[in-house]
């Protein structure tokens, strides 16, 4: 569908089609971004407070508990930040009454940068 700005279309995200690499690349340039879709590739859709809490984990980088205000912040951060601009960018789908994240972008462009993205920080 279409949507009308002044005297012109505005293309709505269904009809933009994928992401251009440059816009890959600067949505893979968060490292919490990339573990999102890296764990929604891995596992399919999730909640966004696991998410949350095991990127508290890695970054903290401890085998104990994570604090909470870690958990929080990340939460928030993925909420506000992340998770509208993958959405916006139509790579994610995210129920905000389930809570769950879902990969939707799977096309050849999307799958080769993520997994380069994970090829280099594996290294």
């Amino acid at each position: 569908m279409t949507g009308q700005s002044g005297n012109r279309s505005v293309p709505t995200d269904t009809e933009r089609g994928p992401p251009q690499p440059t816009q890959l690349f600067a949505l893979l340039a968060d490292s919490r971004r990339r573990y999102l879709l890296y764990r929604l590739r891995e596992e399919g859709p999730c909640r966004l407070a696991q998410v949350a809490r095991d990127i508290a984990n890695h970054e903290v980088a401890t085998l104990g508990t994570v604090p909470p205000d870690s958990v929080r912040d990340v939460y928030l951060d993925l909420y506000y930040t992340h998770v509208p601009k993958l959405d916006a960018a139509g790579i994610i789908d995210y129920s905000e009454s389930l809570g769950e994240v879902l990969l939707v972008q799977t096309d050849e462009a999307f799958t080769r940068c993520l997994d380069a993205a994970a090829g280099l920080e594996e290294a």
